[in-house]
């Protein structure tokens, strides 16, 4: 990713993100992982709007850091 690239993605954060929380926080990603639960329930077909790449980028960076560490894995070694 170029530096504008983040540069962009971490402005939009900053001016887009409805939560009113500051990006990466622990009430950040539980208020965008409350949204997306009413959303795939189907209970609010809008939860999502609002929802920014950032967003997105670091939900998956969780999940993936979780798997690594439920396997018991160190995501700075590579097995073999």
């Amino acid at each position: 990713m170029t530096n504008l690239q983040r540069r962009l993605r971490k402005l939009e954060a900053h001016l887009t993100d409805r939560s009113g929380f500051v990006p990466h926080s622990k009430e950040w990603f539980r208020y965008w992982n409350g949204q997306m639960d009413i959303f795939l329930s189907g209970r609010d077909e809008n939860a999502m709007d609002g929802m920014t790449l950032e967003v997105i980028d670091a939900i998956v960076a969780a999940g993936e850091e979780a798997e690594i560490h439920a396997e018991g894995g160190n995501p700075t070694t590579s097995e073999a």
